[in-house]
Order: C-alpha cells, then sequence, then structure tokens
C-alpha cells in the first residue's frame, strides 16, 4: 500500500494529514477502514476505544509495523457524557499541534477525494 508523504514547503509538522476516530467494538471494519485512508494519504491515525471488549490495541498490533506504527490508541472507556465530542476535543488538545489536518469521521464513513488525488495534495490549496 502506497502512503503519500508529501509536505508542503515550510510545514514542519510530524503529519499533515491524519484522522480521528472513536470506535466500539468495531475491530472486523479496521483493517478494511485504516488500508483504505493510507491509500487516500492519511499519515496518522487516532482511534479512541470506547471500551471494546476486543482490545483495539491488540488488534492493531496483529496488523504489522507497516500500519501499526502509524495508529495512537487511546483508551477510552469509562462514563463519559458525551464520549465523541469529548473524545474529538481531546485529540485536539493532545494531538492537535503534530497536524496540519485532523480528520473526525466513523468507522463507517470514508473519505474521498473526487479528483482522485490523494487527500494531502487535495488541502494543500487550503
Amino acid at each position: 500500500m502506497e502512503q503519500h508523504n508529501t509536505l508542503p514547503q515550510g510545514v514542519n509538522y510530524p503529519f499533515y494529514c491524519s484522522i480521528c476516530l472513536i470506535i466500539k467494538d468495531e475491530n472486523e471494519y479496521l483493517q478494511e477502514w485504516l488500508n483504505w485512508h493510507i491509500g487516500q494519504g492519511v499519515q496518522h491515525f487516532y482511534i479512541y476505544d470506547h471500551g471494546s471488549r476486543e482490545s483495539v490495541t491488540d488488534f492493531i498490533q496483529s496488523l504489522g509495523a507497516e500500519v501499526s506504527g502509524l495508529v495512537t490508541v487511546t483508551d477510552w472507556s469509562g462514563p463519559h457524557a458525551n464520549a465523541q465530542p469529548d473524545a474529538y476535543n481531546d485529540c485536539l488538545l493532545r494531538f492537535g499541534e503534530e497536524n496540519q489536518w485532523i480528520g473526525f469521521i466513523d468507522a463507517d464513513e470514508q473519505v474521498r477525494v473526487k479528483t482522485g488525488q490523494p487527500l494531502p495534495e487535495f488541502l494543500k490549496s487550503y
């Protein structure tokens, strides 16, 4: 799988384009979801595990270093009044300065640029 790591000149972020995701018991879809977005040029993933029965961390590790090295898993189990917005806010606070762009989507959603460009290339004009 090809990964697009082209950063615009002058950008000093470790990651240009990342995605934040909160999941619970969705490991069966995760490999396809990750592979799709890696192919679209996403450089890093912040996955918040909202108390899955099977470990998201273990599942990510089972995908091998090529994929697991692109993923940061955060344990988000326990009570949260507003789990999804709280996780997204936590992601921005903890990891926002590492990224030029962070997308926030669900495990049943896939980002695709209609022109066929890699996502980082498309975002350069913004």
